[in-house]
């Protein structure tokens, strides 16, 4: 069990319409992990042009603490997500 995590990005300022990227997931069992399919570059490059960041419930999350979630836990970069 988990968190995805969303950023949304080039919204429309006419429709209000927008684009989402899901940024990952953080599994935390014995230890985090934030499992992704973007390398760690891309995954910053993300987290600083979106307009908002958001759990799958919801939540907005700050660039600052996203930053930290990646930073602090174990990085697993996946080439394809399927399901978690």
């Amino acid at each position: 069990m988990g968190t995805n995590y969303y950023a949304k990005m080039n919204k429309c300022e006419t429709c209000g319409r927008f684009d989402q990227a899901h940024l990952g997931k953080l599994i935390i069992n014995k230890s985090a992990t934030f499992i992704t399919n973007l390398n760690k570059t891309a995954l910053e490059d993300y987290i600083d042009k979106s307009e908002e960041i958001k759990d799958e419930y919801g939540k907005i999350i700050s660039k600052p603490d996203m930053l930290k979630i990646i930073n602090n836990v174990k990085l697993e970069i996946v080439e394809w997500f399927g399901f978690y």
